[in-house]
């Protein structure tokens, strides 16, 4: 089963972290974090967030079923306005 997520492209995801279209020419300047989100209550519906000071995203751990975190995850990405779009 492929994990990617139709309709998803690496730029999405890039712009959603970073606030960044591209990979700058010489990288960036701090590695990705992830941080595991444990606090959330029964019933939540929380999407991960992400940090384009600190490079970090925070991924609740809640969700357990596979098409449930893909759909967040899209929403997450795609229903974020970003940078410059205000």
């Amino acid at each position: 089963m492929p994990l990617g997520i139709e309709g998803l492209q690496i730029p999405d995801v890039l712009k959603w972290m970073t606030g960044s279209d591209e990979i700058p020419p010489l990288g960036f300047q701090k590695s990705f974090q992830m941080h595991f989100v444990h606090s959330c209550k029964d019933g939540c519906q929380c999407r991960p967030t992400v940090s384009t000071c600190d490079m970090s995203i925070n991924m609740p751990v809640h969700v357990k079923d596979l098409e449930l975190m893909k759909e967040i995850i899209f929403s997450a990405v795609k229903d974020s306005h970003g940078f410059g779009n205000l």
